[in-house]
C-alpha cells in the first residue's frame, strides 16, 4: 500500500529584515480593498503587518498557482471568519496566514486543512491568560519552570494552540483549555475535543528574531510530505554552517535548541 504525497509551502518574512523595497513589493501585491482596510488602522506599524502578511500570502499563493497573479486573488470568509478562496477560482489551495507586529508568516498546503501562528518570544501573558487558556497537564508543567521559561512554554503552547484552531477552521471559538500538548523535542498532541481530533502533524522552532512559529495539518501519519522553507525575500539561512535546501527539506525530530529560519520538524 503506498501513501499519499503532498507539497506543502511555509513562507516567513521579518518586517524589520524587509527594508523598504521589500515591504513596498509586498504591498504592491495586495488588492484595492485590502490597501484600504490598511488605511484605516490607527498605528503604522499595525498597518505594515496587516500589508505584508497579505501581500506575502499572494505571492505564496501564485508560487503555488502560477495561472493566477498576486492581485488576482479573491477571498471570502468561512463560518468562523477564517479567509477561503473564492469559489469562482478552479483550483482552490488551502493556506492560512498570522502576523504579529514584527513578523509574518504563512502556508499553502494543497488540499490538507491547515493552520499556523507566529509570536514573539518576549510575550508575557499573565496568570488569568494562563490559566484559561492551558490544560491541567499544560499548567502543572509551567507551574514548574521559572518566570522566563514560564513566558517561551507559554508561547510555544498559545502559538500550537493557535494553528490548530486556524487549521480546525473556529479560531478562538474553539476551547483552547482543552487542547493540550507535549513539549519536550517534537510537539504532540495528546488531548483535544472533538471538533479538533486528529490526526494532525506539527512543526515548530524559533526564529533567528526571537519569534515562535507553529505550523498544523490535519493529516495522517502515514502521508508524505515535502516541506518547502521560504524566508522571503529570497535569503538563505544556515544551521550549524550548512545551508538548508530551499526544496524538500526533511522534517527533522530537532530540539528547539536547534532550529534555523531554514528547518523544519513535524511529528
Amino acid at each position: 500500500m503506498t501513501s499519499s504525497r503532498h507539497e506543502v509551502t511555509w513562507w516567513s518574512a521579518s518586517i524589520d529584515a524587509l527594508g523598504a523595497n521589500g515591504f513596498e513589493a509586498l504591498a504592491a501585491s495586495c488588492d484595492d480593498d485590502e490597501m484600504a482596510r490598511a488605511g484605516r488602522f490607527v498605528f503604522e506599524r499595525d498597518r505594515r503587518a496587516y500589508l505584508a502578511a497579505h501581500g506575502l500570502l499572494r505571492r505564496a499563493l501564485s508560487h503555488a498557482e502560477p495561472s493566477c497573479g498576486p492581485r488576482e486573488w479573491r477571498f471570502s470568509t468561512g463560518r468562523y471568519g477564517r479567509p477561503e478562496l473564492d469559489e469562482r477560482f478552479r483550483r482552490r489551495p488551502r493556506f492560512n496566514l498570522s502576523h504579529c507586529e514584527t513578523r509574518v508568516t504563512c502556508v499553502v498546503s494543497g488540499t490538507i486543512p491547515c493552520g499556523v501562528d507566529v509570536e514573539t518570544l518576549r510575550r508575557n501573558p499573565g496568570r488569568a491568560v494562563m490559566d484559561a487558556c492551558l490544560a491541567p497537564s499544560e499548567r502543572a508543567r509551567i507551574a514548574r519552570l521559572d518566570v522566563s521559561g514560564r513566558d517561551a512554554e507559554f508561547v510555544r503552547l498559545w502559538t500550537l494552540k493557535e494553528a490548530v484552531a486556524k487549521g480546525v477552521g473556529m479560531g478562538l471559538h474553539l476551547p483552547f483549555c482543552e487542547l493540550a500538548f507535549e513539549l519536550e523535542a517534537a510537539p504532540r498532541l495528546r488531548a483535544a475535543p472533538a471538533e479538533a481530533a486528529g490526526p494532525w502533524r506539527l512543526a515548530q522552532h524559533v526564529t533567528h528574531d526571537r519569534h515562535v512559529e507553529s505550523l498544523a495539518l490535519r493529516i495522517g501519519g502515514d502521508a508524505e510530505i515535502d516541506l518547502t522553507r521560504v524566508e522571503w525575500p529570497d535569503t538563505r539561512m544556515t544551521q550549524a554552517g550548512r545551508e538548508i535546501p530551499d526544496h524538500g527539506a526533511e522534517w527533522m525530530g530537532l530540539p528547539q535548541s536547534a532550529w534555523r529560519a531554514k528547518a523544519a520538524t513535524i511529528s
